[in-house]
C-alpha cells in the first residue's frame, strides 16, 4: 500500500500532518469440512499480517534528521526505532447436527483481528514538536496492536412448512 498523507498547514508547520510510506499487509484462510453422517463440522483458520514498513521516532514529537520529510529546520537529533511486524493466528469452528427430520442445532466459534485505521499508525509521527510550537496534539502509534473479536453463536432451525422455516440465533461478541 502508498500512503501519502499532506495535513493542513504545511507552511507553517503548525499541525503538519505529512507523510509517505508502504506499509505491507496481508492475510491467508484454508477452511475444510467434515461430515461424519448427519454431524459437519467445519474448521478454519486465517492468518493476518501487518508490517508499517517504515521508521518512527523513539519519542513521539522528537524527529531525527535522518527521517523527516519537512526539510532540515523540522528535526533534530533524535533516536528511532523501527516499527514491528504483526502476525496474528485465528481459529474458526462450526458444528451443525440435525435433532429431528425438521429441526437443525449449530455452533460457531471464531476469533477475529482487525487493524485500527492506518492513521492512527502515521497521524503527525514525523512532526517535530519544535517546529510546530508544540502545537501537535495528535501522534501516531507505531505499537497499535491487532483489534481482537471473539465471536460465540449458537441457534436452532426448524422447518415447520414446506415454505416456512424458523431460525433462532443468539450470539455474543467480545472485544
Amino acid at each position: 500500500i502508498n500512503l501519502t498523507h499532506q495535513g493542513p498547514l504545511l507552511d507553517s508547520n503548525i499541525l503538519a500532518d505529512v507523510w509517505d510510506v508502504d506499509p505491507m499487509m496481508g492475510a491467508a484462510y484454508v477452511q475444510d469440512r467434515f461430515d461424519y453422517g448427519d454431524l459437519v463440522i467445519d474448521l478454519g483458520l486465517r492468518w493476518d499480517h501487518w508490517d508499517p514498513n517504515t521508521v518512527f521516532p523513539a519519542l513521539p514529537g522528537l524527529v531525527d534528521c535522518s527521517i523527516t520529510t519537512l526539510g532540515s529546520t523540522q528535526c533534530r537529533e533524535a533516536e528511532v526505532q523501527d516499527a514491528q511486524t504483526k502476525d496474528e493466528i485465528a481459529p474458526r469452528l462450526g458444528v451443525a447436527h440435525p435433532i429431528t427430520d425438521d429441526t437443525q442445532v449449530r455452533l460457531s466459534y471464531g476469533k477475529f483481528y482487525q487493524l485500527p485505521e492506518l492513521q492512527h499508525f502515521f497521524s503527525s509521527f514525523l512532526t517535530d514538536i519544535a517546529a510546530s510550537g508544540g502545537l501537535s496534539s495528535e501522534y501516531g502509534n507505531p505499537e497499535l496492536d491487532f483489534i481482537q473479536t471473539t465471536a460465540y453463536e449458537a441457534g436452532i432451525t426448524h422447518l415447520i412448512s414446506e415454505d416456512l422455516v424458523l431460525d433462532v440465533v443468539g450470539y455474543n461478541r467480545d472485544r
